[in-house]
């Protein structure tokens, strides 16, 4: 089972109040995540940086009918409601509107997630990460709700080594989906650095199988729609800089 870390902001870092701090701030301080890649020495290693997101897209192209269920017919992204129930993008899960049956297999995550990213130290994690409460219900599974979970917490993380292809460099991208999560590992030889200024880093790629990912049997609704095996679901991240 993936292990879910904490970040905590470095207050300190950056003369000026504020978590995010303002002022030259000093060089101990400065994001360690571009040492050793193709971006060293750009302006996102700097302590006050340019804001970085990511935005995650899915596609089932590489699916077939050969996993048993009809998510092999989904083209591109997921998109659109089929099924006259709560869309995935607006349900709430256990405190309001909670899918109670499992949506059609095309509805099962959403069109796009995107995710804030924050530099701490040689690793980018998502806002989400920074200073998380593990108290949090977000971050509990359970199986009140079916589909996609939006009332839970979707993550994304990944070391500097990601980027400059280290060995068994490896990365998540957690979606949560049932009473469980689908999880991505992002290995470093499935990075594309495609640009340093401005910022366009890619990573494309196919989530584990029933026997990679612990929990498939909390996806009643992923093991209906594909037979237990989620190996087709492919994951596209682009990372850009925040627009202001």
């Amino acid at each position: 089972m993936s292990e879910t870390r904490f970040f905590f902001r470095n207050c300190s870092c950056c003369s000026g109040s504020g978590s995010s701090g303002s002022g030259s701030g000093s060089t101990a301080c400065e994001c360690l995540f571009w040492n050793n890649t193709p971006c060293a020495g750009q302006s996102y290693d700097t302590c006050d940086s340019v804001p970085l997101k990511a935005t995650v897209t899915f596609d089932y192209q590489s699916c077939s009918s050969f996993y048993g269920g009809s998510f092999w017919k989904c083209s591109g992204s997921a998109s659109g409601l089929q099924t006259g129930v709560v869309d995935g993008d607006q349900q709430t899960g256990s405190s309001g509107s909670c899918l109670q049956e499992c949506p059609d297999c095309c509805d099962l995550l959403p069109d796009t997630i995107t995710f804030d990213l924050t530099c701490v130290g040689d690793a980018y994690a998502s806002e989400n990460l920074i200073d998380a409460n593990p108290e949090d219900p977000g971050w509990s599974y359970d199986g009140s709700c079916l589909g996609y979970r939006p009332d839970k917490k979707a993550y994304l993380t990944f070391p500097s080594c990601a980027i400059s292809n280290g060995p068994n460099c490896i990365g998540l991208l957690v979606v949560p989906v049932d009473g469980f999560s689908l999880v991505f590992y992002l290995y470093s030889d499935y990075w594309t650095v495609n640009s340093c200024n401005p910022i366009d880093i890619r990573c494309s790629i196919t989530c584990g199988n029933a026997a990679t990912s612990p929990g498939m049997d909390l996806m009643p609704c992923f093991t209906q729609c594909l037979g237990g095996n989620v190996c087709c679901v492919r994951a596209n991240i682009v990372i850009t800089e925040a627009m202001p």
